[in-house]
């Protein structure tokens, strides 16, 4: 309920604080299909602006464990989909509750690099975690490129790509660094072109 309440509010507050311009959002599947979107990550304030524009679906984001550590932000974050993610070590639990998500037909965000990119880069290395999860249940990514800056009235652009899916590597045997070059070579080039369209 807080989620459905507060999604209106942001959505039209995000309008007045910055110029925001979405396009793509024809590509996300229809509501009976589960499937994670996945983009570069520049700002706090991504997850928000990604869980917004969805209509009628809520977005799970897996967000680093350190902003679940106040009572408050935990009760908060819970509240509105996130899931908690230790970075520094393969987080089991957090892998599990996503493939909850996924089983419901849900919709999952996440952002492979697993940090804001504060670099010249176009994207960081990759964590092998969005590459698992697609593979193992079997759903679409859908990429997004985020572009600009988070100052008051300057154009912030957020477009969606069409499913990526990853189907010829259903049912193989892969490994934490497959997970990675698979990203690489399937999901960052589209990303990348998103972010600079």
């Amino acid at each position: 309920m807080l989620y459905d309440f507060l999604r209106p509010i942001i959505k039209v507050l995000c309008k007045i604080l910055y110029k925001v311009k979405v396009t793509g959002l024809e590509n996300l599947p229809n509501k009976d299909v589960a499937y994670i979107i996945s983009g570069n990550h520049i700002h706090i304030w991504d997850p928000v602006f990604l869980a917004v524009q969805i209509k009628g679906r809520h977005l799970h984001f897996m967000a680093k464990d350190v902003l679940f550590k106040s009572k408050f932000l935990n009760w908060f974050l819970h509240k509105v989909y996130a899931i908690p993610v230790k970075r520094e070590d393969n987080d089991i639990v957090a892998i599990k509750s996503a493939i909850k998500v996924l089983k419901n037909k849900e919709v999952l965000g996440l952002f492979p690099e697993g940090t804001r990119n504060k670099t010249d880069k176009p994207m960081l290395e990759p964590k092998g975690g969005l590459v698992l999860l697609a593979t193992r249940m079997k759903v679409p990514v859908v990429p997004v490129g985020i572009r600009g800056e988070y100052k008051f009235r300057k154009p912030l652009i957020i477009n969606y790509g069409k499913p990526i899916y990853l189907d010829k590597y259903y049912g193989k045997k892969l490994t934490s660094e497959d997970f990675v070059e698979i990203c690489k070579k399937e999901i960052y080039p589209e990303i990348i072109r998103l972010k600079e369209m």
